[in-house]
Formats: structure tokens, sequence, C-alpha cells
């Protein structure tokens, strides 16, 4: 079953250069490690966690059969 918290996220289209995503990746990690973002998180009783791209990728992989396993259990339909 999927961990019910809730997680964001950055995604960027699959043709993306493997650079250009490792590019991202080094910019968002030194963002999200600042004093700054850490201290504005913590006031909104939240917390940073960060994953690389291939672990964020298998992360995603993993929820996706679950929550389509709730969605039919709960009929929910996509419109």
């Amino acid at each position: 079953m999927p961990d019910f918290g809730i997680w964001y996220g950055v995604l960027a289209i699959a043709a993306t250069p493997p650079a250009l995503v490792e590019r991202m990746a080094r910019d968002l990690q030194a963002v999200t490690g600042t004093a700054e973002f850490r201290e504005k998180l913590a006031t909104q009783a939240t917390r940073p966690e960060w994953l690389e791209p291939a672990a964020f990728a298998a992360r995603i992989r993993e929820e996706v059969p679950a929550w389509a396993e709730v969605a039919r259990i709960a009929s929910i339909k996509a419109d």
C-alpha cells in the first residue's frame, strides 16, 4: 500500500537529456539544502526529503500500481 503522506517533486519530459536532468537535480538540491528553504518549510510543518533522480523515478514506479489499486477498489474513474 502507498504512503498516504503528501509529497511533491519536479518532473521533466522523458526525452530530457540526462545531463540536463543531472544539472536540474544539482540546482534543486542546492536550493532545498539552504537554511532559508528549510526554515520556510518548517513553518508549514513540512520537511524536505531529497531523492536522486533515479530514486525518485523508482518511488513513482513503486507507488503507481498501489494507487491504481486504491482507485480500482474505490471505483474511481479518470475523466
